[in-house]
């Protein structure tokens, strides 16, 4: 709000007026290596289970594993820098994170990933919202 000053007789429906018509901040993208992918189940399916999603990761054949920490839940995949970040209340799961490691932005192992997820039905969300995974790996 550089250059704009309020004097004392500006009514508040100026300033809010003013404040209005600022452009608003677009959302970061991600111009550094360390990426997230975040993904969601819509509400019209049920949660998956930590074990659905352990499964589900070992079919796309990957050696998954579940560390349960106070402040997460995390899946590790054997071999890969990647790992999901889970979030779980009373075993079930609604919404996750993949934070892609180092050299692993793009392709393998996270289209696998997605793939994996997309066979449960859960989405993708990104600046234009979900989409769902099982034609989004790569996108």
């Amino acid at each position: 709000m550089a250059g704009i000053t309020f004097s004392f007789s500006q009514s508040l429906l100026d300033m809010a007026r003013l404040i209005l018509a600022l452009p608003l901040r677009q959302p970061r993208t991600h111009p550094d290596p360390t990426m997230e992918t975040q993904l969601v189940i819509p509400p019209s399916h049920d949660p998956s289970t930590i074990a659905e999603l352990l499964d589900a990761l070992r079919k796309a054949h990957f050696k998954p594993s579940h560390e349960s920490k106070v402040w997460g839940d995390w899946i590790h995949l054997y071999g890969c820098r990647s790992v999901i970040s889970i979030e779980c209340a009373s075993g079930l799961c609604r919404a996750a994170t993949i934070e892609h490691g180092e050299g692993e932005e793009d392709g393998e192992p996270v289209a696998s990933v997605l793939r994996a997820f997309g066979s449960l039905g859960w989405h993708g969300v990104d600046e234009n919202g979900e989409y769902p995974l099982d034609t989004a790996a790569g996108r």
